[in-house]
């Protein structure tokens, strides 16, 4: 396996620490689709024992992060094309809603920290940082779908986010130019919504969430799941 470092935190039950610094390596691809982890690998990496380290990875598995495979051990799962398609079905109903509702009326504050994030994007686009930008991405979407003060579209987008997010990571590096694409998109959303326009802004966002479909789409095979056939 290759070498990794993932720091703990003190103030956290171990199995914690070790779920959080484990999903978070999955997520941004550090550990990527398909390789295998040992518990006794990881335990060493993260300076604790074997015990909270398969608590974290029961819970990944459950979570659909890895996947436990007779006689092989853990393997990170990748994700299927039925995934994707029925990933960005469901942020296409949640997120047309988000600026719909936001298109009735914004706070002043919402406006001027949605202004943030895509200053923060332009930023980090400017100096290469193709990683921190999909963090970034997923930051303005959290954004708009907090402004609504719905909690449950908030915990629902977030958690799509973090399961897409490694595949992104990866669309962003074979395709730079998605970045810049992805940027415009979100001004336009930003736009609609600040225009109290709200068709204009839910065709803006199926615009982008399509787009980002059409990227995420186009991942060489071997960064996909295999299908499975009943």
């Amino acid at each position: 396996m290759t070498e990794r470092h993932l720091p703990i935190e003190n103030g956290q039950p171990l199995k914690e620490q070790a779920f959080t610094r484990l999903r978070e390596a999955i997520v941004s691809g550090a550990i990527p689709p398909g390789a295998e982890l040992s518990e006794r690998t990881l335990a060493a990496e993260l300076g604790m024992s074997k015990t909270p380290i398969r608590v974290a990875l029961e819970r990944l598995s459950r979570e659909g992060f890895v996947e436990i495979v007779a006689q092989s051990g853990v393997r990170v799962r990748g994700i299927t094309h039925k995934e994707l398609s029925d990933h960005f079905g469901l942020r296409e109903a949640l997120e047309t809603w988000v600026v719909r509702q936001l298109s009735r009326g914004v706070p002043a504050a919402g406006l001027r920290s949605l202004d943030a994030r895509i200053a923060d994007q332009r930023e980090t686009i400017e100096r290469g940082d193709r990683l921190a930008y999909v963090e970034q991405d997923a930051e303005f979407h959290r954004t708009l779908a907090a402004l609504t003060g719905n909690d449950e579209v908030l915990g629902a987008i977030q958690n799509q986010r973090d399961h897409l997010a490694r595949i992104l990571a990866r669309t962003v590096g074979l395709n730079p130019t998605r970045l810049l694409a992805s940027l415009d998109e979100h001004q336009a959303v930003l736009e609609a919504v600040r225009a109290g326009d709200g068709d204009r802004a839910a065709a803006c966002m199926q615009r982008h969430l399509a787009n980002a479909a059409a990227a995420a789409d186009l991942m060489p095979p071997n960064r996909m799941a295999p299908e499975i056939s009943d």
